[in-house]
């Protein structure tokens, strides 16, 4: 008599097909939700007017200081050079064809694990939700990290099945691309490197792989001190501390974590795990008996997001978790592939019911996500004209108290881009503002911080009332 084929296998494909069903309508939500309230966040106005800055030929480090790396705004700089106009939407087309990419390249990546391919499928859209609810309704610079993350641990994974040498040098090369979006994207390179080491059979072919790697890397990071430190006559190490953005860790500059206690720090770990539950399937195969955890590759993945995590150092913004998220998820599929028949079906049910959880969180995020952005797509609209009509396009103008969004969505420029640029409101004193405002040039903001003495000899030319937001003045510089 034949024995009964186990039902728990039917049971998880139908709660998976049900939950694929439901997150894709989910992600729409979060797709369609972002188009239909265009609003503009804090950094996105910020890497927007420069990457329109870069599309009228100013150079990003001969004519500005800027924290980041600039291949992210380079990127929105070839958009605006062809489409000088282009507006919200033309943007985040072109914006979403980069998660697109992401999830094309992520879904690549699980093609090297033997695991369902619903299993796939629901953890591709898993990555593209995650993206969303970390703060991924703006446009930022972590998709462009990622994607040539992403792409240079493909190429990893393709060299340990053919060894071709030149998947080494693509490697590198996208390693480099992954920096120059962001300087944290240089955190996981030591976890490359002991990939390369394990899938070396002896030292010397360890060495002539690493040698492979890093001309990979060199090459474009060689070709930007020619351009930049020869041809735009930038000092050497001028260049080098603006490129590994150093000079905004030790001098006067702020760095993105203004005032980031350690409290700070441990809430942003624990809203971190909690919003994203499939965290729990890790400690559950780090400490369950019947699971293995300890291989090769899981020590790969485990070393990549320990050097993701390093950027929560700095500061604990959600979104900074796009660069840690996708590598968890890969660390789970590499979990499921490497276990026992019995172990493995353990770990499905648990990402089933963990992937219902995650579509109920995500779909109240959602509905918070789309009043948030009615409310602030509807005060954009009002204080955008209001703005313009009292300084048009083209005015020199520093904003100080309101968001960096209107710097793009007035088109203004900055007074002074090498020492005030586009900063945000908290990131300068009043007294370097007032040091570096050049005169015939404006300052906008919070009357409550523009009208203290070092301000008083500025010319006052109207006082308005922003949507929602505290009272606003618009003061000029004398001569």
């Amino acid at each position: 008599m034949k024995s009964k084929k186990p039902t728990y296998k039917w049971t998880i494909l139908f709660n998976l097909k049900v939950a694929i069903l439901l997150m894709s309508v989910i992600l729409f939500g979060y797709i369609a939700t972002t188009f239909i309230f265009p609003h503009y966040s804090p950094d996105m106005g910020f890497y927007l007017k420069i990457a329109l800055d870069l599309a009228d030929g100013f150079s990003f480090y001969n004519d500005m200081n800027v924290a980041y790396t600039p291949l992210g705004m380079y990127i929105f700089s070839a958009l605006f050079y062809f489409f000088p106009d282009a507006g919200f939407y033309t943007i985040n087309s072109f914006y979403l064809l980069f998660y697109i990419a992401n999830g094309y390249i992520f879904f690549k990546i699980l093609d090297y694990f033997k695991i369902d391919f619903e299993i796939k499928l629901i953890l591709l859209l898993v990555q593209f939700i995650s993206l969303y609810i970390l703060e991924g309704i703006y446009i930022l610079l972590e998709p462009f990290v990622l994607l040539f993350q992403l792409f240079a641990i493909l190429q990893l994974l393709k060299y340990k099945n053919n060894k071709k040498w030149y998947l080494l040098f693509i490697a590198g090369i996208s390693s480099f691309f992954a920096f120059y979006s962001k300087q944290y994207g240089l955190f996981i390179i030591p976890a490359f490197v002991y990939f390369i080491f394990v899938n070396s059979k002896f030292k010397a072919h360890f060495f002539r792989n690493f040698i492979l790697f890093g001309i990979g890397f060199l090459i474009p990071l060689i070709a930007n001190y020619i351009y930049f430190c020869a041809y735009k006559n930038i000092p050497f190490f001028e260049f080098t501390y603006k490129i590994a953005g150093l000079s905004y860790l030790a001098g006067e500059e702020s760095v993105t974590g203004l005032n980031y206690p350690f409290v700070r720090f441990l809430e942003s770990t624990m809203n971190f795990i909690l919003k994203t539950s499939f965290i729990i399937v890790i400690f559950y195969s780090i400490f369950s008996k019947l699971i293995k955890f300890v291989s090769v590759n899981t020590t790969f993945f485990v070393l990549i997001i320990l050097g993701s995590y390093l950027q929560i150092y700095f500061a604990g913004y959600y979104h900074y978790y796009q660069l840690i998220f996708p590598f968890c998820l890969l660390l789970i599929a590499q979990l499921i592939q490497q276990q026992s028949s019995i172990a493995r079906a353990k770990i499905v049910h648990l990402f089933t019911i963990l992937s219902f959880v995650f579509i109920l969180l995500s779909a109240g995020w959602f509905l918070s996500d789309f009043f948030y952005l009615k409310k602030l797509s509807e005060e954009q609209k009002i204080n955008q004209p209001l703005l313009n009509k009292i300084l048009p396009s083209g005015s020199k103008v520093y904003l100080q108290g309101i968001s960096p969004a209107y710097y793009f969505l007035c088109k203004y420029n900055s007074p002074d881009l090498l020492k005030l640029g586009y900063r945000f409101p908290d990131e300068l004193g009043l007294c370097r503002i007032d040091k570096n405002l050049p005169s015939d040039s404006y300052l906008i903001g919070n009357s409550e911080i523009l009208k203290q003495d070092i301000f008083q000899k500025y010319t006052l030319i109207k006082e308005v009332n922003l949507h929602n937001s505290k009272k606003c003045i618009v003061l000029k510089k004398n001569n």
